[in-house]
């Protein structure tokens, strides 16, 4: 099994970054323990929307309804999702209550451009006072803004960070194709990218790589795949100055690059840009000592079943832990229980 880098712990990375990583091995490895934090002033909740603002970590929303037990379908929560948040500074070890959003929600797309956080909420219809929202939090000033939500379908996207704007790409065009987006945060105004030269694609996804914004996808064909022949990945690049779109030559090869598959055994890679965390548990490389750590299991989550929101935080990881099951008092019966607890991993001894 390979991690995707852009689909686990929700990150996304140009290729460029990645080089000159360290080989070694289990046995020359220095261990690093996970550290609890004291408790933050927020009420036991599942999975707040998590940020770092560059000196701390903001944890705020989430949903305090009762968790949906594992491998389960459940209904929508007839109560509302939460509007609260908190901060953590890992250099002073404290946490410290923020502003209330204007909005309520149990999940956000957060991107971080300068002293500004923006959260994308889609909303949860029918789940009562929990619309969709496009929020800036304005760090500096603990305060927030509710902006103009661009599209009456916002479950249909997710955004990526395209140097100093945002963009927000569909998904596919099934059943119907759906316009991307690209926001201005100078101007605060959203405006739609120019049309990619192919024809309705499926798994859609946009990377940015420094120059250009990267396009990949499959053609829209019926029963895809059915005759046992994988649909060929499709690819294009955006300069988003000019408005130019250019077809890859070899698509396959520039997916590589900029989308890279990770070993199981990889829990993230340390350099000069800070880190990036696939998983919770293996090996981090610190390619600015030149050296390997082994991040343990961290025991408390392992009964978490989704309920956790995990933030790296420069170097370091946090994990919130909002929600465990255990075995109830009948045979294959699970009980849930809401937690707030803080972890943190940090490779610095």
């Amino acid at each position: 099994m390979k991690w995707k880098l852009g689909v686990v712990l929700g990150l996304a990375v140009s290729a460029g970054l990645l080089v000159g990583v360290v080989g070694s091995t289990r046995s020359d490895a220095e261990l690093r323990p996970w550290k609890r934090l004291p408790d933050p002033p927020l009420s036991p909740r599942e999975l707040p929307t998590g940020f770092w603002t560059g000196e701390e970590v903001v944890l705020v929303g989430g949903s305090d309804a009762p968790p949906c037990p594992p491998n389960a379908s459940c209904g929508v929560p007839k109560t509302p999702p939460l509007f609260d948040g908190a901060a953590y500074d890992p250099d002073a070890g404290t946490w410290r209550s923020i502003a209330d959003a204007p909005v309520a929600f149990s999940w956000a797309q957060p991107i971080v451009l300068g002293s500004t956080s923006y959260l994308w909420i889609p909303g949860e219809s029918p789940r009562p006072q929990a619309p969709s929202a496009f929020l800036a939090y304005r760090i500096d000033d603990d305060s927030w803004d509710e902006l103009s939500m661009p599209t009456e379908d916002p479950d249909a996207y997710s955004l990526v960070r395209a140097g100093g704007r945002i963009v927000a790409h569909s998904w596919g065009d099934e059943p119907r194709e759906i316009p991307d987006l690209v926001f201005d945060p100078g101007s605060e105004t959203w405006s739609e990218l120019p049309d990619d030269p192919f024809s309705a694609g499926f798994d859609r996804m946009l990377v940015w790589e420094g120059e250009e914004l990267l396009l990949f996808d499959h053609e829209l064909v019926p029963n895809p795949g059915g005759d046992g022949e994988p649909v060929p990945l499709r690819g294009a690049a955006l300069d988003l100055e000019s408005g130019a779109w250019r077809i890859l030559d070899d698509p396959d090869a520039a997916y590589e690059r900029s989308v890279p598959a990770w070993d199981d055994s990889l829990a993230g890679i340390l350099d000069e840009s800070g880190a990036r965390y696939f998983q919770r548990v293996g090996e981090v490389r610190d390619e600015i000592a030149g050296t390997t750590l082994r991040m343990p299991e961290l025991a408390p989550v392992v009964e978490a079943y989704g309920g956790t929101t995990d933030v790296p935080a420069g170097m370091d990881l946090l994990v919130f832990l909002g929600s465990s099951w255990g075995e109830g008092g009948e045979p294959g019966a699970f009980v849930g229980e809401l937690h707030a607890e803080a972890w943190l991993w940090s490779p610095r001894p």
